[in-house]
């Protein structure tokens, strides 16, 4: 038995019983995101990050069911539209709710496991905030600070590519009064990023504020989804893959933001109302600086030496760590403008959206030197364009159909289509079919193009066509499918075809839950299929357990991982450990497993070659209202000289990572 275990079951025999069922409520949330995560974790880890900053505000910050909308509810994505209906329709009839309990034994689709996955997120009393032990509740403030950097230095940092240290910095502070007035400030380094004239490599912040008629208004930073993601919309978003019988991207609205990831948000004004007749408004302005790639066109002109810059691409990584990285940092300015008008039926929304924007304009022209003379380039000529969508949801019996149709000031189309058929509840069945054309291009959108199209760069048509499908089986079994399939045609040439299918089998039986998992997949970046069992459980002296068995590749890839977590009944300390073993054929071949990690972080490695990753992450609620945690992790490769590759490459066998993090309420 290794030491830290024996340790932990002396502290366990001197304390008292833990209670574990926060902890597994709180691990069956996460376990019903997971395979969902772990893609997005894939492409863009800021993104997950955020989401969890949205739901941890909902659960100290819970809905009050008593008087709460079906936009709130949807916010949650934890109920599909059924459920929402019949919840505010069992209100209207019968008033307040007075016990939660009251939802599964007299609302139709409420189950004991839809209930326990709500509660951590709701309320019944009159305020929707929970005050503080003693005393009045004058608002929350949080201060967050956060340190992490991989302790291996990487070809990049001994070769000083990089401007900075590999240290990572994350500070944020919210104030929070009773859902009404909202204040959020955010400032971060990123590993290899330097500090500069203005301190932290980026800032984010908000002011939100919300009463009666005023749904939202925030000045600052915000992100917002409205309709289906043609026209505005978070790329990001992506609670719409959950479940066959949830929405996807509509009823987020407006959101303030104050994060870490640096793309993905906009920055102005922006506000939503009610109006009378179950009518509602929103408009925003947003004037930002955006990161491009600029390469020099010449101009058809005389002069031998004229130029005039072109924005080849809009990274969204939001890494300035380079010199090219630098240089294209806030390159761009953009400006987006958009009027969204919705009205509410008894089951049927329709809504439109106009929207317009302006990119262009070097805030500090460079000077290139050219056969020894210096030509001074113009200034990014600007872009600019609008769209115009109408969007709808109707539900009617068991159906509910959704789209938006788009077009933009060119011309161009976009449009989706989805439909959603629940018969039960233990059968459900959606599939989804969008096209964009190959001229169609929105600022701030889920769109294939990720800049305007011109005749450097005619633009990709896409179409894309999904399904999904969920069956609840005898003795507690349930069975999920689903499966995605696109074709893009770029610059009118040969036409790119991936697809995803996969079938999720799950038992869930407290204290005990499992799932197999099966996927084929043929995309840009992954190619093969995976076969993996996870099993959770609890365990003796307030122990939770999580073992995994994955094969990729018919035995080209093994991944056999062990977890164990711990909680205090008080709630004052948490820990958990992975142990995981891995060996894959090569980067092609590689597994990614979804790790625990700091409140408001993500991580998921990918792991190949053969070795170990552990992971060690530790949490204790201190006296006075601070919070601190600690992680620790390494991948340990067998039978290298060295790890990665390029710029990444890391003399050694052994990657060690450190993060902390120190939060205080009050």
């Amino acid at each position: 038995m290794t030491p830290f275990l024996s340790l932990l079951l002396i502290w366990t025999s001197i304390s008292r019983i833990p209670d574990t069922t926060a902890l597994w409520r709180e691990e069956e949330a996460l376990r019903s995101m997971e395979l969902i995560l772990e893609d997005l974790l894939e492409e863009a880890p800021e993104e997950y990050a955020e989401t969890l900053a949205e739901r941890q505000a909902y659960r100290e910050r819970p809905i009050n069911l008593n008087n709460t909308d079906a936009d709130r509810l949807r916010q949650l994505h934890i109920l599909d539209e059924w459920q929402i209906q019949a919840l505010l329709h069992y209100r209207e009839s019968y008033g307040k709710i007075v016990r939660l309990e009251e939802l599964t034994e007299n609302v139709k689709g409420f189950s004991g496991q839809t209930l326990a996955l709500l509660r951590p997120f709701v309320c019944l009393g009159e305020s929707g905030e929970r005050p503080a032990s003693g005393g009045k509740n004058f608002g929350k403030h949080r201060m967050l600070a956060r340190y992490g950097r991989t302790l291996a230095l990487s070809k990049a940092y001994t070769e000083h590519k990089y401007a900075g240290s590999p240290d990572q910095y994350l500070l944020r502070y919210t104030f929070e009064r009773q859902d009404r007035f909202r204040l959020g400030l955010a400032a971060k380094k990123g590993a290899g990023e330097a500090f500069g004239k203005q301190g932290f490599d980026s800032y984010a912040g908000y002011l939100a504020f919300k009463q009666g008629l005023l749904k939202n208004l925030v000045a600052g930073t915000y992100r917002i989804d409205w309709g289906f993601g043609l026209n505005v919309h978070t790329s990001g978003n992506f609670f719409g893959e959950l479940s066959p019988d949830m929405l996807t991207a509509n009823g987020q609205g407006i959101r303030p933001y104050a994060s870490g990831a640096e793309y993905g948000y906009l920055q102005g004004v922006a506000a939503e109302i009610k109006l009378p007749r179950l009518w509602q408004a929103g408009f925003f302005y947003s004037n930002l600086k955006h990161d491009a790639t600029l390469s020099a066109v010449p101009l058809n002109t005389a002069e031998e030496n004229a130029f005039f810059d072109h924005v080849r691409t809009y990274p969204e990584t939001g890494y300035h760590r380079t010199a090219s990285e630098i240089a294209g940092k806030n390159a761009a300015r953009q400006q987006i403008c958009g009027l969204n008008l919705e009205k509410a039926f008894a089951s049927f929304h329709i809504g439109l959206i106009l929207s317009a924007y302006q990119t262009g304009g070097i805030y500090t022209p460079d000077l290139r030197l050219s056969n020894f003379e210096q030509t001074v380039f113009s200034s990014l000529p600007p872009s600019r364009g609008a769209n115009f969508s109408l969007y709808y949801r109707w539900l009617v019996k068991q159906l509910h159909f959704y789209g938006e149709a788009a077009l933009s000031h060119s011309a161009a189309p976009s449009f989706l289509q989805g439909l959603q058929w629940k018969p039960s509840e233990l059968f459900a069945l959606s599939a989804r079919y969008s096209y964009h054309a190959a001229g169609y291009y929105a600022a701030y959108a889920a769109v294939p193009n990720p800049r305007p199209p011109d005749r450097t760069h005619p633009g990709t048509e896409k179409h894309e066509f999904s399904w999904q499908g969920k069956i609840s089986l005898p003795a507690g079994f349930r069975l999920d499918v689903s499966g995605k399939e696109t074709i893009e045609s770029r610059n009118q040439g040969f036409a790119l075809r991936t697809s995803r299918i996969g079938a999720t089998l799950s038992l869930n039986r407290r204290p005990f839950s499992c799932y197999l998992r099966f996927r084929n997949e043929h995309t840009k970046s992954r190619n093969g299929c995976s076969l993996r069992l996870n099993l959770a459980y609890r365990m003796p002296f307030g122990l939770l357990g999580e073992s995994r068995l994955e094969t990729r590749d018919f035995g080209k890839g093994m991944l056999l991982l062990q977890d164990l977590g711990y909680a205090l009944a008080s709630g004052f300390f948490q820990c958990r450990l992975r142990m995981a073993l891995f060996q894959t054929q090569g980067y092609d071949h590689r597994i990614y497993a979804y790790e625990h990690d700091l409140l408001y972080a993500a991580s998921s490695p990918a792991l190949y070659g053969k070795g170990i990753r552990f992971c060690l992450l530790l949490k204790g609620n201190l006296p006075k209202g601070f919070t601190l945690e600690l992680k620790y992790a390494h991948t340990l490769m067998d039978g290298v000289q060295s790890m990665a590759s390029g710029d990444n490459l890391i003399q050694g066998f052994l990657k060690p990572e450190i993060k902390a993090q120190l939060q205080y309420k009050f």
